[in-house]
């Protein structure tokens, strides 16, 4: 798949910050959904042991409006944060607005997080291929969505729950706490 992603061209079929296709790349691939959750919980990348996604759903099939949005399960090395509680174990994530709240954090990129927005944002498979060079986590998250892109059951089904086309806005929060 490697050898096809870097020679893709063109505009990306369905954009990344899609709630179905964001569904498919973190529940496809785990170690992208870990980054992704370290950057957002501004923690290091050894910090979470392990995440699961609580509600998994097969992959091109219809599913209904909440059950797009994956609630995961995260185990974390360890249980506080000083000074700011607990990390919550249980979160609902939106990739529509993921970019925005990247975009928002004023502090610097010591989560990687402007390597995320940069991603999300990205609208071509030239834009990856370059986002990609010596990033090996983007690398691997742009050849999941490369290959998830070659499903047409699975385009079908983002296409539904593209907020661009639809004409509908996704105003829901990045991250929600389900428990702590």
């Amino acid at each position: 798949m490697y050898k096809n992603f870097i020679s893709a061209s063109g505009e990306l079929k369905i954009p990344l910050t899609n709630d179905y296709l964001f569904r498919a790349l973190v529940q496809r691939n785990n170690h992208l959904l870990i980054a992704l959750l370290c950057a957002i919980l501004r923690i290091g990348e050894d910090a979470i042991l392990s995440a699961k996604v609580l509600n998994p759903i097969i992959l091109g099939d219809e599913v209904g409006e909440i059950s797009v949005f994956p609630e995961v399960q995260i185990t974390y090395r360890m249980r506080c944060r000083a000074g700011f509680g607990h990390y919550p174990e249980h979160l609902m994530l939106y990739a529509s607005s993921i970019s925005r709240m990247i975009e928002n954090e004023k502090n610097g990129n010591l989560f990687h997080e402007k390597e995320w927005e940069a991603f999300f944002k990205a609208s071509t498979w030239e834009e990856l291929q370059e986002l990609s060079v010596g990033k090996p986590i983007l690398r691997e998250a742009a050849i999941t969505a490369y290959e998830l892109s070659s499903y047409e059951r699975l385009l079908y089904r983002c296409r539904k729950y593209e907020p661009e086309k639809t004409g509908t806005e996704n105003n829901k929060e990045t991250v929600t706490t389900v428990t702590d």
